[in-house]
This record gives C-alpha cells, structure tokens and sequence, in this order.
C-alpha cells in the first residue's frame, strides 16, 4: 500500500531526529503551534516511529505543566490574550521541574503537574534510558527561557479557521465547553487571542529549524527547513 504524505514526512523527521542525535546523551525535540495544529498527534507519531527503530524516547505534553485551577481563576491581566499566555502554561516550572533536571541524566523523573480535563495533580515517576531522545509538545513553546533546552523544532503552521473546525471535533473540548459554539467563544476569546498576540510579539516561527503547513494534515507541506 503506497504510504500517505503524512506518513512520509514523519518517516523523515524520524530519520532527521535520529541522525542529529547520534552520539548525544540527551536530545530535546520541542513541537510548538497554535491549539489543534496537531502538536500531539505528531509528537505520538515521531515518538513511535523512533521507538520502532529502537531508540529510548520519552514524550511529553505541556498540558502536563498547566498552572492549577485556582491560580488560572485568580490570575488577571490587561486583555484575554496576554492572560492566556502567561496563566495557562508554567514554563519556568517545565524549566525547573523538567527540562534542567533530565539534562543531569537521572535514572528516573518525576513528573507532577495537573491534568488538563480535570484539574487534578498528576505525580509519576518515569523511568529513563539513555542515550534518550525527549519530545515535548505545547502551545507558546518557543520562547526565550525554554529555546535555550531545544535541539531541534518544529513549527506546525495553520490557520485560525482551521484550527477552529478541528476543535469543535474534539471529544475533549466538547465535554469541556458543551457544544460547538462553547468551543467557538472559548477558542476565539482566549486561545486564538493569546496565539495571535504572541505570534505578533515573539515571532516563533524564526526560532523553528522546520515549519510545516499542517492545514490539511493528510499532506502536509514543508515550508522551511530541509528534512
């Protein structure tokens, strides 16, 4: 059977990964792009297609770094975007419950966070194996205090519209936000406004070594970077 894009170009990043890890301990792969941009799904992708190859890899989300939810209710800022950017993910918290941590080369980690549907504190211990290849997925990942942790990234490029359609799909956000138009005035009002802002702001496109036109995720296009 004649392999589709998307299966293609995840056969490439694998193999891309693969190579500019050889001979390092630790190697961190960060996806970043706007929420239902198909972060997740291409994190779980890359991760299997390496793990097939026999390479020790350990795959997390920035959901897993989420602020709980009584610090997000009583956290207040001038508009909705800058809000969502700064009460939705603890980034210094990834920084130093995780990123510095796994660079030591432990034979384990902890992992505590929240959990994203339901608020509650995740707490795991993860075995590790070196070398190890980290892939790590969130909204606002390519910013100043976590780019310096990343070896190779990756920007998944859609557009609002799109993204939209896809969220009023997902069986998550619909138990959350109740039906299609709950998803409609959360995303536009919060998630779009802060990805907006900070897409203007931080510009993270011009950190990524590959963008990747994710508009139609059967076949994906490369718009940056040699793969």
């Amino acid at each position: 059977m004649e392999k589709r894009n998307n299966e293609i170009l995840v056969n490439k990043l694998a193999d891309k990964i693969s190579v500019l890890s050889k001979n390092k301990a630790i190697f961190i792969v960060g996806i970043t792009g706007l929420d239902a941009s198909g972060k997740s799904k291409l994190g779980g992708a890359i991760s299997d297609k390496l793990l097939e190859a026999g390479r020790n890899v350990f795959s997390i989300s920035g959901d897993s770094f989420q602020f709980p939810r009584d610090y997000k209710e009583n956290f207040v800022e001038k508009t909705w975007a800058i809000q969502h950017i700064k009460r939705t993910i603890d980034f210094k918290g990834m920084v130093e419950r995780f990123l510095k941590p796994i660079l030591k080369k432990p034979a384990s980690i902890k992992i505590d966070g929240i959990n994203y549907d339901s608020g509650e504190k995740i707490e795991s211990n993860v075995p590790l194996k070196y070398p190890l290849i980290v892939v790590i997925e969130s909204i606002y990942l390519f910013q100043p205090s976590i780019l310096r942790y990343i070896d190779y990234k990756i920007f998944l490029d859609i557009n609002v519209d799109k993204a939209l359609s896809r969220a009023k799909l997902r069986s998550r956000d619909l138990e959350l936000y109740g039906d299609a138009k709950g998803i409609e005035k959360k995303y536009s009002k919060k998630n779009f406004a802060g990805y907006v802002f900070f897409d203007k702001t931080v510009q993270p496109k011009q950190y990524a070594d590959v963008i990747i036109d994710n508009n139609d995720w059967k076949n994906p296009k490369v718009e940056k970077g040699l793969i």
